[in-house]
């Protein structure tokens, strides 16, 4: 999965300028009908990350970033983190949301704010219909590090 140029320089600068980039105490978990794009462009003009949208009773799923919700990192070819607590977002109460097939992280709770991260595919895209409370299991969601 890829991280947005906006993170890959935001982490880049601290690790290597010193400059101070101030990690979010909150994330916020975004389902996509489109991928996102690392220069942050695309189809609604902001994030490249086209959402539901909240007029359909769409919202991102808050998730604290703290070591319950992602524990340490594994793995010694490639750094990989993943959930360890379920998001559910939902349920679906309004309208059919659409096929969402992306998922996205991101630094703002409300839709058009914040900064895309990191984006990915979903394993399986899924039609979201009323009714619906689309989930990622513990260690559904993983990021990798290559």
């Amino acid at each position: 999965m890829p991280f947005t140029n906006y993170f890959s320089k935001a982490i880049l600068d601290q690790a290597f300028r010193g400059t101070a980039y101030t990690f979010p105490t909150t994330m916020y978990v975004g389902l996509g009908l489109n991928t996102g794009t690392p220069d942050g462009s695309g189809a609604d003009g902001r994030t490249g990350f086209n959402e539901p949208g909240s007029g359909l009773g769409y919202a991102r799923f808050t998730y604290a970033n703290n070591t319950t919700n992602w524990p340490a990192a594994t793995g010694t070819t490639n750094a990989t983190k993943s959930n360890s607590v379920a998001i559910t977002f939902g349920p679906n109460t309004t309208t059919n949301w659409g096929t969402v097939a992306y998922w996205g992280l991101f630094d703002g709770g409300t839709l058009g704010a914040g900064n895309l991260c990191i984006y990915g595919s979903l394993t399986l895209a899924k039609a979201v219909n009323i009714g619906d409370s689309p989930s990622f299991a513990i260690g559904a969601l993983t990021i990798t590090l290559t």
